[in-house]
């Protein structure tokens, strides 16, 4: 259209220019201009037009397809939305501007409009968009496959499962008929009309239904729209163009300006409301609004009478949900869908009524006073689609007491309020946040042994308290957890714990450890010290018997070798962490049964009986150690010596008597060999030493030699047991075979 009007002027300045003045001749540039720029917009306008066109389908199949809107997005530029859909992907819907309009320059509106079948059809200028004379759907459905011709038994063509009557071959001599599709659509065999429809009469979504399209035609200077993709285009009658008249002001989304139908779009709780048209012809569509967010009831602590949290949303009603319901907090997890509760965590009990989420909270097993914890709710359909989430933080304030005093008299005051709140049959968390200077925390420690009240967790989280004087909890028989993250033990008579009840304490800030910290907690099942760097002293852990894992990542030095019981007598300690640990003490792991795989990789020096009746130890590493002391392994029965031992230069006094599974021993630096050191070993068939200097004649006793291979490392003959290779002789006991070999 602009090289028209170009060619329109420029013939009519060639005619007139001898005439025009330069006046005229800036005028007709001046129109010139005017027209293109008019021009450029339009058809920048009328592709806007198509897509949003494009878009409406779009929004019409989501709408048919029960699919969501997952966001309502405004454009950079302020000139629209962008609508998310969960399975459709994204549409661009613009606002509309109105531009320059003559009198004469009108636009035709395209919309859509659902008929009384509940289809939506397309519509011009609110009256139905015809194709042939019937209305065309905004989007298709799928409709029957076209059946396929076949020759039946009978020799007949066969349309499906109908039987045309049409012989396939003629008698001798005639041809055979072929089946063809007929004007109507419909299989036809020679002349006959078999009356069965060659296609569905229907198409995929989105293929047979085609959105149609508008254009300015340049000759005319009228709007057409196409109903075949733009095949064929249809003139409307109407001016596209007409004499320049007032700008027009910013509009909304609507026939004014994009001609698409779409006049406004807002969110409305869970929904996404499009409005089309105006006025008398407006119609709403409503697609729901994918994980909308849920708020809660204003419940920020729960305690035993308050503890249930509720929500409401017309979701709720709905029959297809799926409702997975969280809690988190520091130390615990609880799960529940629908009004499944999780076993061994948060107890979650949930329950939908009408249009009301009700949810109700008890805290996990050592869940501590005004812990944070985390309430998730996430809402889907049962084909996974989400529709709603939402959270809410909450501390745990369940059968809590909490001790704030600045005096002494507070404390008092705190402390007897407390007592007549506390139960002595059930547990009570207690957390202190504040205490008099002067006044020892032994003060209220004794409070609580003397009324003796059960404890669940005994929290003490005040900066300026920093020490645990010795014996503090010593017998409390009513405390489960203590934590405290300032706290120290403190005092050279250590018993902190000893012989209490207590089953997990939380120590972050403790860097030693002193003599029977420990001793005798039946009940300890979890320490949490992961700063400790030096023990002072024996029995620190000895006869926890519920211990199963031992983390002590910056353990270091054990002052004495001669500390006894470090961890002993633990028959459930399964774990032992202690990277860092330069030494080991007598008797250290003792009679802990169920330990299996054992690495020190800094050990240099070990007490002896360290690990004496470790009937379960299957394999140990000890790369730094050079002397196994006295009774170090003996009745380990599960042991295997092949590995671990790579620098073993002594082994002393019974360190493996009675290691009756032992099949292999490895020890090739091995030159000192104590009294009993293999006795009883009756597996054994494969020793291998280093260049042995000394040995005591019971070293293997009991140990089947005749079925022992004996090898030396070194390149050189033992100098201790008479050694008489020639006849298998070494020690006074005669052997399956004896070999020398050099060192690797």
């Amino acid at each position: 259209m602009k090289r028209i009007w170009v060619a329109l002027l420029l013939a009519g300045m060639a005619f007139g220019m001898g005439s025009c003045t330069k006046e005229d001749i800036d005028d007709i540039r001046k129109e010139l201009q005017e027209h293109d720029d008019r021009l450029t917009s339009l058809e920048e306008w009328q592709k806007s037009v198509n897509t949003s066109i494009s878009s409406l389908q779009s929004l019409i199949e989501a709408l048919e397809n029960k699919d969501y809107v997952t966001g309502v997005t405004p454009l950079a530029d302020g000139s629209g939305y962008e609508i998310s859909f969960l399975k459709s992907g994204k549409i661009t819907i613009k606002h509309g501007e109105k531009g320059e309009k003559g009198e004469a320059g009108n636009t035709p509106v395209i919309s859509v409009e659902q008929d009384t079948d509940g289809k939506y059809y397309w519509t011009v200028n609110d009256e139905w968009l015809l194709d042939d004379g019937n209305k065309m759907p905004v989007t298709g459905e799928k409709g029957d496959d076209g059946e396929t011709p076949h020759i039946g038994d009978n020799g007949n063509w066969w349309i499906g499962s109908t039987d045309t009557g049409v012989k396939a071959q003629g008698n001798t001599g005639d041809d055979g008929l072929t089946p063809h599709i007929g004007d109507n659509g419909n299989w036809w065999v020679g002349t006959t009309d078999t009356g069965v429809k060659a296609q569905g009469e229907q198409g995929t979504p989105g293929t047979s239904a085609i959105a149609p399209q508008v254009r300015i035609n340049t000759e005319t200077n009228e709007w057409e729209i196409s109903t075949d993709g733009g095949k064929t285009w249809t003139s409307t009658d109407v001016q596209a163009t007409g004499d320049k008249g007032e700008q027009g002001e910013q509009g909304p989304v609507g026939p004014s300006g994009a001609a698409c139908g779409i006049s406004d779009i807002k969110i409305e709780g869970n929904n996404v409301i499009f409005t089309l048209g105006s006025g008398a012809n407006e119609q709403q569509i409503t697609i729901p609004l994918c994980s909308s967010v849920l708020t809660f009831n204003d419940l920020d602590e729960i305690t035993e009478n308050s503890k249930t949290f509720s929500t409401e949303s017309e979701l709720f009603s709905r029959e297809d949900l799926v409702i997975q319901v969280r809690v988190e907090s520091k130390n615990a997890y609880g799960t529940d869908i629908l009004s499944r509760s999780a076993s061994e965590s948060w107890d979650i009990g949930t329950s939908v009524s009408s249009n009301k989420l009700e949810i109700t909270v008890e805290p996990a097993k050592g869940t501590a006073l005004n812990e944070t914890a985390i309430l998730k709710v996430s809402v889907t359909t049962e084909d996974g689609q989400q529709l709603a989430y939402g959270q809410k933080v909450f501390t745990n304030g369940i059968f809590a007491g909490v001790l704030s005093p600045t005096t002494e008299e507070e404390a008092d005051e705190q402390l007897e309020k407390m007592g007549k709140k506390l139960n002595k049959d059930k547990a009570t968390d207690i957390k202190v946040i504040n205490w008099p200077e002067g006044l020892t925390i032994k003060y209220l420690i004794n409070y609580i042994n003397d009324e003796d009240y059960l404890i669940g967790t005994l929290e003490i989280a005040v900066p300026g308290i920093e020490k645990l004087p010795s014996k503090a909890f010593e017998k409390f028989k009513n405390i489960k957890v203590f934590k405290s993250e300032y706290c120290q033990l403190w005092g050279t008579n250590g018993a902190t714990f000893e012989d209490s009840s207590v089953e997990e304490v939380y120590l972050p800030a403790v860097e030693t450890l002193y003599q029977m910290e420990f001793d005798e907690c039946a009940n300890l099942r979890a320490v949490y010290l992961p700063n400790v760097e030096t023990v002072e002293g024996s029995q620190v852990f000895n006869r926890c018997t519920s211990l199963e894992t031992l983390d002590l990542p910056n353990l270091t030095t054990f002052n004495s070798p001669n500390y006894a019981y470090f961890a002993g007598r633990c028959p459930l300690l399964r774990e032992v962490n202690m990277p860092k640990a330069t030494s080991l003490p007598g008797s250290a792991f003792q009679e802990c049964y169920s330990l299996t795989y054992l690495s020190f990789p800094n050990v240099e020096e070990m007490g002896s009986d360290i690990f004496w009746k470790c009937k379960n130890l299957v394999a140990i590493s000890l790369p730094n150690v050079k002397a196994l002391p006295k009774r170090a392994f003996a009745e380990c029965v599960s042991l295997n010596a092949e590995e671990g031992f790579d620098v073993v230069e002594e082994v002393g006094e019974s360190a493996f008597e009675e290691c009756t599974m032992m099949k292999t021993a490895t020890l090739k630096k091995v030159t000192k060999i104590g009294k009993n050191a293999f006795k009883n070993c009756r597996s054994l068939t494969l020793l291998g030493l280093g260049c042995v200097s000394e040995v005591d004649d019971t070293a293997f006793d009991g140990v089947d030699t005749k079925s022992c291979d004996l090898r030396f490392w070194g390149g050189k003959e033992p100098t201790g047991g008479d050694l008489d290779i020639l006849n298998y002789k070494w020690c006074g006991k005669e052997w399956k075979s004896i070999m020398i070999f050099q060192s690797n």
